[in-house]
């Protein structure tokens, strides 16, 4: 799944030169909020929202659309399949990847340590 969270961590640090608000805590909380209902925890009928907290409609956009890449990358799709708790969802998903220039994925989402 490495892979998969490089190019979201990626695309939420290219979100971030034009929309420094990416790093604001409530944004933050509702991007994880959104992986944590669509992946780690998945919740049955759930939809990515429209509104993440930032300031501007195409911000919004933008984040939901590299979530919404995330959760449909092949990687993705197989640990839903072979990581059947969210304890070992949660745990990929903080499996620490480190992008190019040093942003982690930690530093969108924060840690957790229970579902």
């Amino acid at each position: 799944m490495k892979n998969a969270l490089v190019e979201l961590v990626d695309a939420l640090s290219e979100i971030e030169k034009e929309n420094d608000e990416i790093g604001d805590t409530d944004v933050r909380e509702q991007m994880y909020e959104a992986v944590h209902k669509s992946f780690i925890s998945p919740e049955a009928g759930y939809q990515l929202p429209d509104e993440f907290g930032m300031f501007s409609p195409e911000g919004n956009q933008s984040v939901k659309k590299a979530i919404a890449r995330f959760l449909s990358h092949p990687e993705t799709k197989e640990a839903e399949k072979l990581l059947p708790t969210p304890q070992e969802r949660l745990n990929a998903f903080q499996d620490l990847v480190e992008t190019e220039s040093g942003i982690t994925q930690e530093d969108y989402f924060g840690y957790s340590e229970t579902p």
